[in-house]
């Protein structure tokens, strides 16, 4: 159960970074924030549950949705 919990309050947090970052607030900021002990902890995390490093993450999802945007626009 323990586990379950653990890995809960992880995605949550990963949630969470993803607002932060996305608001303007740096890794280092948002991993200090989040409890972690270093901005390359939360990157290797990051990393880990979303298969891209946060910077990258935030760049591949902005890029997206302008896709997606334009391909409404057209429609």
């Amino acid at each position: 159960m323990e586990a379950r919990v653990s890995r809960w309050r992880e995605h949550l947090r990963v949630v969470v970074a993803v607002d932060r970052l996305s608001r303007g607030r740096s890794i280092v900021e948002t991993a200090l924030e989040l409890g972690y002990s270093s901005a390359s902890r939360f990157t290797a995390l990051f990393t880990r549950l979303v298969g891209a490093p946060p910077r990258r993450y935030l760049a591949q999802r902005d890029d997206d949705r302008r896709r997606h945007a334009a391909s409404t626009a057209l429609a």
